[in-house]
């Protein structure tokens, strides 16, 4: 693989959005290159993360809780997603973060779920 294929490859999975979609991206410069970050996995990943920093620092959920929070966290980026696939509506990036962060949350309850 050439630089370039590298180059494509890194933003296929980054943004993992065709070039007419990079507006469900956020764009960061990096070493004077442009970055796209897909939106909702941005949040997803904040999500994951802050979790885990929270957990790491003592604050922690009653397990009888994490059901029903691993249930109900991923709706809001549900409708998002459906509402703006059937073309419904266009998502804008501050939704796509925000119900991603959810999602993430409710993805790292479900690790911690596992591991205890």
């Amino acid at each position: 693989m050439d630089k370039e294929d590298w180059h494509l490859l890194l933003f296929l999975l980054l943004s993992h959005h065709r070039p007419e979609k990079l507006h469900r991206t956020i764009h960061v410069s990096f070493r004077g290159r442009n970055v796209y970050l897909c939106a909702r996995c941005t949040g997803i990943y904040s999500g994951i993360l802050s979790l885990f920093v929270a957990w790491f620092l003592g604050f922690d959920f009653p397990m009888w809780l994490y059901l029903p929070l691993f249930s109900i966290l991923p709706l809001p980026s549900t409708v998002d997603w459906i509402t703006q696939s059937c073309k419904l509506r266009e998502s804008r990036n501050p939704i796509r973060v925000s119900t991603g962060y959810l999602l993430g949350i409710s993805g790292g309850l479900f690790l911690l779920m596992l591991v205890k």
